[in-house]
């Protein structure tokens, strides 16, 4: 067995897929899989990772049919890892070369279920975003997490701590809600404060496929209502506050395009904090 798991899902990306990949088979080191699931390009992607496949023993591929979506698709590669650990990568970003090695080095020294490391995100107009806080204290993290859910958070997560958790619903903020559950369900948690992901935004990557802006939003803001279930059910009101709060926040600009009939979002927002309230009110 593989200690590593590079996970990669794949939508329409026979354009920068064989970068993704090769960045991953040039690693230092060597002993994990590449895991990649085709879900269902309407181009040449599944034909991109055979021919790479043929050269490298270490390329796995799983093929859907239909596009089902990036939260089937994690589900699909989690299910199906074999390695001790789990490594995201999306087909159009890359890690730095020794990021496999540095991150398995942490986990075994400090013991770690899930290690937190830095991330840079590559935007439009040649922006670069920088991110990385220590995970040692979990309600700063955890904050951290919740306002920065638009930017990928992706930690080096044991494969069994990892399919101990729910990935949502949701193709939008489902990193975000995966990395907080990771880090409240973990018995050992560590930091590497160093930027090893580069996040290349692509227009046209799993999560943008064929996708409105309201629709980006949607999911976001389910994403955000199912984490603040999850820490209230976990005792943690005053995160879970922060997080039905920052739903409100992501509602408010895209109201009309994302109410559809029922409870609307906002009002969701403040039926949880009302229950966050009433229980804080029954503590002694």
């Amino acid at each position: 067995m593989p200690a590593i798991t590079v996970a990669m899902p794949a939508y329409n990306a026979e354009t920068h897929i064989k970068t993704a990949m090769e960045n991953a088979l040039s690693q230092t080191f060597s002993d994990f899989e590449l895991l990649t699931v085709n879900d269902g390009s309407q181009d040449r992607t599944k034909e991109a990772i055979k021919r790479i496949a043929e050269g490298d023993r270490r390329v796995v591929l799983l093929s859907r049919a239909d596009n089902q979506g990036v939260a089937v698709a994690r589900r699909s590669l989690a299910e199906n890892a074999r390695g001790e650990y789990v490594f995201w990568l999306d087909a159009d970003d890359r890690m730095e070369p020794d990021a496999l090695e540095a991150l398995s080095s942490a986990a075994k020294e400090k013991d770690a279920d899930i290690v937190f490391f830095g991330e840079a995100k590559h935007e439009r107009k040649g922006l670069t975003r920088r991110s990385y806080c220590p995970p040692d204290d979990l309600s700063r993290l955890i904050k951290h997490a919740l306002k920065r859910n638009a930017v990928s958070m992706r930690p080096f997560i044991k494969t069994s701590l990892l399919r101990r958790c729910v990935i949502p619903p949701t193709n939008y903020g489902e990193d975000m809600a995966l990395a907080i559950q990771g880090a409240v369900l973990a018995g050992k948690r560590a930091g590497l404060p160093r930027f090893l992901y580069h996040y290349n935004y692509n227009p046209r990557s799993i999560c943008h496929a064929v996708r409105s802006q309201a629709r980006n939003q949607r999911d976001l803001i389910a994403a955000l209502e199912w984490t603040g279930a999850f820490l209230m059910e976990r005792g943690y009101m005053e995160l879970a506050e922060i997080a039905f709060k920052e739903m409100r926040r992501v509602f408010t600009p895209h109201g009309a395009a994302i109410t559809e009939g029922g409870l609307t979002p906002i009002t969701k927002c403040d039926t949880w904090i009302s229950c966050i309230t009433a229980c804080s009110l029954k503590q002694p």
